[in-house]
């Protein structure tokens, strides 16, 4: 049985991660910080319920990736490798840019943290790797903690086109799980 989501379903689950996406980021933070509910051991409802909340990042990457595939499925063609990965990549960066440019500064001249403060070794590259936010590729932390996500975005897009061809060229392997 094949269950296809429509417009409305799709906005509907975004909407609910957005609010999972919220609780996590407003009540997920280090316990004895605010009075909690306190469920059993050192469990929580509020924080622990924000912790759950980070699935928010799985159905956005699940709907990312649906959307992907109805749309290449709706084109009927071959993707082609580098005009699908530079149309997604470039159309993320100036939105990253911008916030970039924005509060990089302000940590810099307001904050004190400087590349070399941020980065430790070799500053500049890291500081490069940041810019083009394939610094959590490599397993390091940049100015923003939270912009994970982007080099989280960029491997899925580089991959998708391979394994998009690869699942419609061996479609067991997408049922199967192998």
């Amino acid at each position: 049985m094949v269950i296809n989501l429509t417009k409305k379903d799709t906005s509907v689950l975004k909407g609910i991660a957005l609010l999972m996406l919220l609780w996590h980021h407003l009540f997920f933070v280090a316990t004895d910080l605010f009075d909690d509910i306190h469920l059993w051991g050192e469990h929580y409802l509020v924080n622990t319920l924000g912790l759950i909340c980070k699935l928010c990042v799985a159905i956005f990457v699940f709907l990312s990736g649906y959307g992907l595939t109805i749309q290449a499925n709706n084109k009927n063609e071959e993707i082609n490798y580098l005009s699908f990965v530079s149309h997604r990549v470039f159309k993320l960066f100036p939105t990253f840019w911008l916030i970039w440019l924005l509060f990089v500064p302000y940590g810099v001249f307001v904050l004190g943290r400087t590349p070399d403060v941020i980065y430790g070794s070799y500053p500049y590259l890291n500081l490069f790797l940041d810019i083009t936010g394939l610094l959590n590729v490599f397993g390091k932390i940049g100015y923003n903690g939270s912009w994970w996500f982007m080099s989280c975005i960029l491997v899925l897009y580089f991959i998708f086109p391979l394994l998009y061809k690869f699942l419609k060229s061996n479609p067991l392997y997408a049922i199967s799980g192998g």
